[in-house]
């Protein structure tokens, strides 16, 4: 094969645009995590302090049924659209109960129960009493992704997904907002 262009001029600059292209890219990386952090960190602000009651209420609804996967999160990750994983969106709409005064158990019309039920109920009590945080609390990262296994249903056990529930709630009792993950 023949090149179109002088392959020694090419290898001369080289180093110089790979430098640059380097540059570029981290900067677009860089750039478009700032974005995408912002976008979600609006998102969880929304729907902190501008969502409808109604809304919350339906986004708790679709929490404990574990559907929230299916029918929110899942659905704008395959358009295309950044958005808050399971976790967050869920810890973050409890925690607007909350706030809002309105956060009671849950239970599913059929009356079954599942290991979503078992998080938002592990939640609930946590942030009613509004104990002291223990000083041995997991942190927000180790329990993060097991909330989300508890609220798609792919955490086995309901045990670990009230504990998980308890210590999100604990930690949204005393304002710690779920960090993005």
């Amino acid at each position: 094969m023949v090149w179109p262009w002088n392959f020694a001029a090419l290898v001369a600059w080289r180093p110089a645009t790979e430098r640059l292209a380097i540059s570029l890219a981290v900067a677009a990386l860089a750039t478009a995590g700032t974005a995408a952090a912002g976008i979600l960190q609006a998102s969880r602000d929304s729907m902190l302090r501008e969502w409808p009651r109604d809304a919350i209420v339906k986004a708790r609804t679709l929490c404990a049924s574990g559907e929230v996967a299916r029918e929110i999160v899942d659905r704008q990750r395959n358009a295309g659209f950044e958005t808050l994983s399971v976790a967050e969106y869920c810890v973050t709409a409890l925690t607007r109960a909350g706030r809002d005064g309105a956060l009671h158990r849950v239970r599913l019309a059929d009356g079954t129960t599942n290991t979503a039920v078992a998080f938002d109920g592990g939640f609930v009590g946590a942030y009613l009493k509004k104990e002291p945080l223990p000083a041995d609390l997991p942190s927000m990262a180790a329990v993060m992704p097991i909330a989300d296994r508890c609220l798609r249903l792919q955490e086995g056990n309901a045990r670990l997904c009230t504990l998980v529930g308890k210590v999100l709630g604990s930690r949204a009792a005393h304002g710690a907002v779920v960090p993005r993950s």
